[in-house]
């Protein structure tokens, strides 16, 4: 899987969560009404369909969104994608 289907499925991932349609690759999770609760959900979520553990501080330290996550996905699955 390459960074655009990762994106792709994030961005998916955050409309379930959050509860909207079109959300694009750079809008913020904050901007889009994210918080712990949600944080919370992606994190089960990219856990299942990635296998990654992202920390429920990477949505809060910095503006986070589909692209940023799915760098990190890239990042911390190396090969596996």
């Amino acid at each position: 899987m390459d960074h655009s289907e990762i994106e792709l499925k994030v961005r998916m991932l955050l409309e379930e969560v959050l509860s909207r349609t079109g959300i694009e690759a750079t809008d913020g999770f904050l901007m889009l009404g994210g918080d712990s609760l949600c944080a919370m959900l992606m994190m089960s979520r990219l856990r299942r369909d990635f296998g990654v553990e992202l920390s429920i501080e990477d949505f809060f330290i910095e503006p986070v969104n589909a692209s940023t996550i799915a760098h990190q996905i890239v990042l911390l699955s190396g090969d596996r994608t």
